[in-house]
């Protein structure tokens, strides 16, 4: 993040430097056709990560008619009562993910008559506000004292607005134990839909006998009272940072299941194998080695917005500014304010700082010279350009 700049700033709202190179576009110098499907306004034409894709769409449950082929829209209409709400006139009850994994099967299935294709799709859930299709929502909440349809008004209330997260965040999260119980049945529910969609997706992709490079991965993951939080913001800790990944079709990996990759680490022995390398990538190729720590950042945070709705917020837990942290196997260290952190993993409640004073200087020192080794590629970026449907989709999803 500190090498572009983007996402720094707290709201992502500068577009990627012009001068550096997309993952497509490398991957275009090299004649692959590439694609991308994106439910995200964080990955489109605003911040400048849709240059490289020969083909883009980015759906929005506001824009389907518009955006989404017919076809996969007729099968979603016919498949409505089960794979969605049922007919449900509030669009924010409408999971994109059915109509998403369609256009992404018919677009496999067209450009795999050319000789390479690169596929991008980012699917929508699982993510709050939590609106799993009707498919799974008994299932996962048969054994909760809570109706579905309790459950389901209850996610909508709690995550009906960046205002509604922050005053329940800032309040302390003050749920029931059946109120968590549906909280969590509802992710469970999303999670199994996005499971089926991603294993459809992989199945008809391996049955089309091509050499295939399969990625799967998330960009975060969730709080769930973790720290008094809800959502994906304000800190660095492993319920939003350490996220799946299965990487399939790259042959010799050096790394394994419990080693440390960062997502950096997968464009770069992608990069590798296929022929378009590029200094820009920091990682490592995983099929020549491992990290012994993992970078992660995040960009400020307006502890304001929390505060307004509760004076006695405890701020000190966390940073108003940019944070970076270092990360180990057993250890966890995060700085900025100038304030630091090291906790001793699994844990990240009790600082262990006085305990390990040795351990805390050695990741400091560690994560200075990491930060003074990056590359600076932020220089002449130009503020994205979000339409107002974008900033109601980014609110919905809790970013602003």
């Amino acid at each position: 993040m500190s090498s572009h700049g983007l996402g720094m700033d707290g709201s992502a709202g500068e577009k990627i430097p012009d001068d550096l190179n997309t993952l497509p576009e490398l991957l275009s110098d090299e004649g692959y056709t590439t694609a991308c499907l994106s439910p995200s306004p964080y990955i489109s034409e605003a911040t400048g990560l849709d240059r490289g894709f020969d083909r883009f769409t980015r759906l929005s449950a506001k824009r389907l008619l518009n955006a989404a082929n017919p076809m996969s829209l007729m099968k979603y209409a016919l498949a409505v009562r089960s794979d969605g709400p049922g007919f449900a006139l509030n669009y924010r009850r409408h999971n994109l993910s059915f109509i998403m994994s369609q256009m992404a099967k018919k677009w496999i299935t067209e450009l795999s008559r050319r000789d390479p294709v690169f596929l991008y799709l980012h699917m929508p859930n699982p993510h709050h506000p939590y609106t799993p299709c009707n498919r799974w929502i008994e299932e996962f909440t048969d054994e909760i004292s809570m109706t579905s349809e309790e459950a389901m008004d209850l996610v909508m209330n709690v995550f009906d607005s960046t205002e509604s997260l922050n005053e329940h965040m800032a309040n302390g999260c003050d749920f029931s134990s059946d109120e968590w119980d549906a909280i969590k049945a509802m992710y469970d529910a999303e999670v199994r839909d996005a499971d089926r969609y991603v294993g459809e997706l992989f199945d008809h992709v391996t049955e089309l006998d091509r050499d295939t490079i399969f990625v799967v991965t998330g960009d975060h993951g969730e709080f769930f009272g973790e720290l008094g939080l809800l959502g994906h913001n304000l800190a660095l800790h492993d319920a939003v940072t350490n996220v799946p990944l299965v990487l399939y079709g790259v042959p010799d990996l050096h790394a394994g299941p419990d080693d440390l990759v960062q997502h950096i680490d997968v464009t770069r022995t992608i990069g590798e194998y296929v022929g378009c390398a590029t200094d820009q990538f920091q990682g490592i190729d995983l099929r020549e080695g491992t990290r012994e720590y993992c970078l992660i950042q995040r960009g400020t945070a307006d502890l304001d917005s929390y505060t307004e709705y509760n004076t006695e917020f405890d701020e000190s837990r966390f940073f108003e500014s940019t944070v970076d942290c270092l990360r180990s196997p057993q250890f966890k260290y995060i700085e900025g304010n100038k304030k630091r952190f090291l906790f001793e993993l699994p844990d990240e409640e009790y600082l262990v700082g006085e305990a390990n004073p040795q351990k805390e200087d050695e990741m400091a020192t560690e994560l200075e010279s990491l930060l003074a080794s990056l590359p600076d590629w932020s220089g002449g970026a130009q503020d994205a350009e979000f339409t107002e449907e974008m900033k109601e989709r980014l609110s919905d999803l809790g970013y602003v």
